[in-house]
C-alpha cells in the first residue's frame, strides 16, 4: 500500500484526483497540505511556477514509478520545444 500527500511550497496548482467516489479536483496555493490513500489515481496540474514537497508512505509496493507528461499543442507540434519541455533543468 502507498499513501502519498504534498505540501505546497510555491506557485500553484491542483491535484485531479480519482477514486470509487467520484473525481474531485482540489486546489494546490502555498501552505496547502494534500493528502490521498492507496488507491487513489491522481496528477498534479501546475498552473503557475508549482512547487510541492512530496510525502510517501510505502509497504512494499511494487512500483518502479511512472510519469505521464502532458503537454500543450505547440510543445507536441515541434520537436526541439518538447524535448527543452521534457528535460529536467541542469
Amino acid at each position: 500500500t502507498c499513501s502519498e500527500g504534498y505540501v505546497v511550497v510555491g506557485g500553484s496548482g491542483s491535484v485531479q484526483t480519482l477514486t470509487a467516489s467520484g473525481f474531485q479536483e482540489t486546489p494546490l496555493t502555498p501552505g496547502a497540505l494534500v493528502w490521498f490513500t492507496p488507491g487513489t489515481v491522481h496528477r498534479l496540474v501546475n498552473e503557475d511556477g508549482l512547487r510541492v514537497i512530496v510525502l510517501m508512505q510505502n509497504s512494499g509496493l511494487p512500483e518502479a514509478g511512472d510519469a505521464v507528461l502532458t503537454l500543450p499543442p505547440r510543445c507536441l507540434a515541434d520537436p526541439d520545444v518538447y524535448r527543452a519541455a521534457a528535460t529536467l533543468p541542469g
